[in-house]
């Protein structure tokens, strides 16, 4: 009994290093740029950047900058900011950077103000 115990942890043991090996060997890429308002041209800091069908993203600095690792493939990414139209991008990775420059987001105008700020009025599309 106590081989038995001794090979099904040594099994255990080799399948947990050959599962974390094919992990590290997985391909890696780099997407990286800039999101930017359209019409100003100035820098979206903190804008929200997702990755299509996962739960995995990235959020800008400061200066609207980012960038974000990726596996060697095709992804679609989602570019989002509070108060403007999202935009999708398709991007195919190998072992590399990929730079998409500036992401350029325009607004949807879709919040209101009032003059003295009592009121909040929020359209929807």
């Amino acid at each position: 009994m106590k081989k038995f115990r001794f090979l099904f942890w040594i099994i255990v043991s080799l399948l947990i290093i050959v599962s974390s090996n094919d992990a590290i060997a997985q391909r890696q890429g780099v997407v990286k740029g800039v999101v930017s308002d359209n019409q100003s041209k100035k820098p979206l800091p903190f804008a929200n950047i997702g990755v299509k069908g996962t739960s995995f993203g990235t959020t800008a600095d400061d200066e609207g900058k980012f960038s974000i690792s990726l596996t060697a493939g095709n992804h679609t990414l989602s570019f989002s900011y509070l108060g403007y139209n999202t935009v999708v991008r398709e991007v195919e990775l190998d072992n590399e950077e990929v730079d998409l420059k500036d992401i350029k987001l325009n607004g949807n105008n879709s919040i209101e103000v009032s003059k003295d700020f009592t009121e909040l009025h929020i359209f929807g599309k």
